[in-house]
């Protein structure tokens, strides 16, 4: 069977018709047949932002713009997402870059796991995101408002500086007359000239006595290598742990003295507190003592005149010559008495 030319074209028209809505799907990443569900959010601004374009959850796609439309003063967006995505009920949607080749793209946040998932139709919350002439709008905003803040401080730092140079010129204050005063310059320059001699006199010393001092320094070393050592006197002490014991030793006797002394003087402390106490009671006593000695001293009482009058002296020496006579005679009686008394019977 023969097949007519208008047969061929008709069928040509189909395969062609059915070609470019497969490429349009392709092109357009739509797919008829996805499964999903159909989310809403809302936006001022999606300068960008076209149908087919990506939308992620966390970075990771998962679905993508299906279109977008003016409502109420605002730009609805029609968001397909993925089946089996959840979109929590708190979570954001924003307009980002999707490259840094350019391209927007829908970005929601991840949200609360415990917060309820959204069902189709419904309303994902949005956040306005800045373009990059809305930030350089606020980066001017801020900076002209910064300079309008900073302008009255920066005319005062400027009269300051000016002030403050002129004072310079005028040779005012130490750092101006540091600039201008010839008389310091000329001291300066004395000052350098004596350090430049003094360093030329030092090079001359270390010419002459250099030996002398290498000989000096090697002394040295060979001195602290013995005491290093532990050689000498010096090294011993430094090195030797004996004296060291015997100075902790010490210590700990001298503390010990000082414990018991201690001891001591808790257990004498009641003495010497009455003794103290007894203190003016007895400079009372040796005052009056003081007194009576200083008035035999000068003679006065019965004392005084019996240590201090000659004449007192001489009388009681010639009546003691006399007792002692006395008792003489007594003596050489007393025999003859006693004979007499015998006779007499009186002894009887």
């Amino acid at each position: 069977m023969a097949v007519s030319a208008e047969t061929k074209v008709g069928v040509f028209v189909i395969v062609g018709l059915a070609l470019l809505l497969a490429g349009t799907l392709i092109v357009e990443d739509v797919n008829p047949f996805r499964r999903g569900y159909v989310l809403k959010t809302y936006f001022d601004s999606v300068e960008g932002l076209m149908p087919g374009n990506v939308v992620t959850l966390a970075g990771v796609e998962c679905g993508k713009v299906k279109g977008m439309r003016l409502a109420d003063g605002r730009v609805e967006v029609l968001l397909q997402i993925n089946e089996g995505t959840i979109v929590r009920s708190d979570s954001v949607a924003t307009v980002a870059i999707q490259t840094v080749l350019g391209g927007k793209k829908i970005a929601l946040t991840m949200g609360s796991q415990k917060r309820p998932a959204l069902e189709p139709g419904d309303t994902i919350l949005s956040e306005e995101t800045k373009g990059i002439g809305d930030l350089a709008t606020e980066l001017t905003q801020r900076l002209a408002d910064f300079l309008d803040e900073s302008a009255p401080k920066a005319s005062t730092i400027l009269s300051n500086l000016e002030e403050a140079s002129n004072d310079l010129r005028e040779g005012k204050g130490t750092l101006g007359r540091l600039l201008t005063d010839e008389a310091l310059y000329d001291d300066a320059a004395k000052a350098i000239s004596t350090l430049s001699a003094a360093g030329e006199k030092l090079d001359k010393i270390m010419e002459e006595k250099g030996p002398e001092i290498t000989r000096i320094i090697e002394d040295l070393a060979e001195v602290t290598s013995h005491i290093r050592a532990g050689e000498g006197t010096l090294g011993k002490l430094l090195l030797d742990d004996e004296p060291y014991q015997n100075i902790l030793e010490a210590s700990r006797d001298l503390k010990e003295i000082t414990t018991i002394a201690k001891d001591l003087a808790e257990e004498r402390t009641g003495d010497l507190e009455s003794f103290l106490a007894a203190g003016p009671k007895i400079l009372e006593a040796a005052d009056k003592l003081k007194q009576f000695i200083d008035s035999i001293d000068e003679g006065e009482g019965t004392m005084g005149l019996l240590l201090n009058d000659p004449s007192l002296y001489n009388e009681a020496k010639a009546l003691v010559a006399e007792i002692r006579g006395a008792v003489e005679d007594i003596r050489e009686q007393a025999p003859a008495a006693s004979f007499v008394g015998l006779v007499l019977g009186v002894g009887q």
